[in-house]
């Protein structure tokens, strides 16, 4: 396995909803070859959001991960997530391929963002932002960053304005989802860099399926070469993760099979850093047979690694 491909990987809320299957998956997952893995989603509550949250809440889909009352920030106040959290502490050891696990941001069909938005508008909104994420990120230290999934609010200052804050008192890692709007990402890592004078923007997960469908992740890690004097991406070809929905039976994607994968990532060979795949819960749980069999999640990850190297699958 090239050491310098990097493999992510969107695990699906499925980790909390299948109990009992949730130790064999993390154990299949932790020597995958997957090196990070990308918690979907987590999502932040905006003013007024209709069912009596206080604003600036954090919630794991449907489970409260950090709860504000009269101005007390509290962790987990069910107790539903620290014994994941502690079971998640698994996938990463001298023993296993993981080495980062983030909180991806947002999702279709949510306002995290927008409710980012209103909360940066004001001191008081700003500082519960910091407040709830020190909570949670103090209470779930195998956390090392944030992919943004924005699909609800394109823009540019409250992108910018949110990833200083992760960064400047988190040191958090972020990396950005884009399904489409090369000129809006473009322009956000153009102000963060001008505002930061770094870029802690690591990587893009590029979406190539769905709304995605049709992106080609070597144009536009062109396109980001072409403007790195003003983006402060350092290494454009690596930048780009291209991603693809694994194989699945609900239709999603469309999802590919590994040897699809596998075809697709050929072209991309020292062009883009590596791959991501779209999702855990589609691996192991709405499986599908591919070429007369059902593959397993390292299958996903053999056939990207054999397409950016020329390696041969391991059998």
């Amino acid at each position: 396995m090239n050491a310098d491909i990097n493999n992510v990987l969107y695990w699906s809320a499925t980790i909390a909803d299948n109990e009992s299957n949730v130790d064999g998956q993390l154990a299949q997952t932790a020597n995958s070859g997957f090196k990070t893995v990308l918690l979907w989603s987590l999502h932040i509550v905006g003013l007024g959001d209709g069912l009596g949250r206080t604003p600036g809440d954090l919630y794991w889909n449907d489970t409260p991960l950090v709860t504000t009352v009269a101005g007390v920030s509290t962790f987990d106040p069910k107790k539903q997530f620290t014994r994941l959290h502690q079971r998640l502490v698994t996938l990463i050891g001298p023993d296993t391929d993981v080495y980062s696990i983030f909180f991806s941001i947002g999702a279709g069909g949510t306002s995290d963002f927008t409710a980012v938005q209103q909360l940066l508008a004001s001191e008081n909104g700003t500082n519960t932002l910091i407040t709830n994420f020190q909570t949670l990120l103090s209470n779930l230290p195998t956390i090392t960053g944030f992919d943004f999934d924005n699909e609800d609010n394109f823009d540019v200052g409250t992108i910018a304005k949110f990833t200083a804050l992760l960064f400047t008192n988190f040191s958090s890692a972020i990396t950005f989802c884009p399904y489409y709007d090369f000129d809006f990402w473009e322009a956000c890592m153009e102000k963060i860099y001008s505002g930061l004078g770094k870029q802690p923007v690591l990587w893009w997960n590029l979406q190539c399926y769905s709304g995605g469908n049709g992106n080609n992740p070597v144009q536009w890690a062109a396109q980001l070469a072409a403007n790195q004097a003003r983006n402060g991406v350092e290494d454009p070809d690596n930048f780009i993760i291209a991603g693809y929905a694994a194989m699945n039976t609900q239709g999603d994607g469309p999802g590919l099979c590994p040897s699809g994968i596998n075809r697709v990532f050929k072209p991309f060979k020292d062009r883009v850093g590596g791959g991501f795949i779209w999702n855990s819960q589609h691996i192991f749980n709405n499986t599908a047979s591919c070429d007369g069999q059902v593959p397993v999640i390292a299958d996903y990850v053999d056939a990207i690694n054999s397409a950016l190297t020329s390696q041969v699958v391991r059998a």
